[in-house]
């Protein structure tokens, strides 16, 4: 008689998640837009750091050092999941950590921002 088909197991290496390697693939979908976003708005921002009355001015500076901070966050966050993900560790809480960081700065600091800009 012959055994059944099974993928060979290798003595300490962890089988692969998929549902880990999806999730951590739809964070860092999001992740790639969402700071782009920061940093083109960041470099729009730098442009009329100078030029800008108070307000302005204050709103310009928020939104580069959101840009930078948003691609630090990014580049980071996107090399540790693959990392995680290469070594068959858990990546997807570090990819949501990453969306969050780059978000909620963005939703706490540029969007009250731009509505107090837009009022005014």
């Amino acid at each position: 008689m012959t055994a059944p088909l099974e993928p060979p197991r290798y003595p300490g290496r962890r089988p692969r998640k998929g549902w880990d390697i999806a999730l951590t693939i739809v964070f860092l979908v999001g992740v790639a837009p969402l700071a782009f976003c920061c940093v083109l708005l960041a470099v729009t921002s730098l442009v009329f750091l100078d030029n800008c009355p108070h307000p302005c001015n204050l709103l310009s500076s928020i939104t580069v050092d959101l840009g930078l901070f948003a691609a630090a966050v990014a580049f980071a966050g996107t090399i540790a999941s693959i990392v995680l993900l290469a070594v068959r560790r858990r990546a997807w809480w570090v990819a949501l950590a990453t969306f969050a960081a780059i978000l909620i700065p963005v939703i706490v600091f540029v969007v009250p921002a731009l509505v107090g800009t837009l009022v005014l």
